[in-house]
């Protein structure tokens, strides 16, 4: 789980870097663009990945152990996006003017929702096993 952590936090930390070089000169706009589009795609393929693993993990938790530990891990990548789209959505409502664009931070809040979901469902299932 470090691991992945720290893949997150680095294609992160890349992601500022590269945005902040960008954001030199007139490509101002375009980079800004860019970066929106491309964090996006990024967030709704993870999510895509995510939920199909879960959706899996729910299916064959019962039956199958294994399953449970991909389940906790898809869990907390969730998390993990979850927090980062709500984090960029509120740094991107801070820069609009009206501001009015909280479509990200409702999305980060949705799939933080959907994770605490899966972990109740975590906790249920790992209590149903014990007793």
């Amino acid at each position: 789980m470090n691991r992945t952590a720290a893949s997150v936090v680095l294609v992160l930390v890349a992601t500022w870097v590269v945005a902040h070089l960008l954001y030199l000169g007139p490509v101002e706009a375009a980079t800004e663009m860019a970066v929106t589009w491309l964090t996006g795609f990024a967030a709704s393929s993870m999510l895509i990945a995510a939920v199909t693993v879960l959706t899996w993990g729910l299916i064959l938790g019962h039956t199958s152990p294994a399953w449970l530990r991909f389940v906790q891990q898809a869990r907390t990548a969730t998390a993990m996006l979850g927090v980062a789209l709500v984090i960029f959505g509120l740094l991107h409502w801070r820069d609009t003017e009206p501001r009015s664009e909280l479509h990200w931070v409702v999305v980060g809040v949705a799939v933080l929702a959907g994770a605490g979901l899966v972990h109740a469902w975590l906790m249920l299932t790992g209590r149903r096993r014990t007793a």
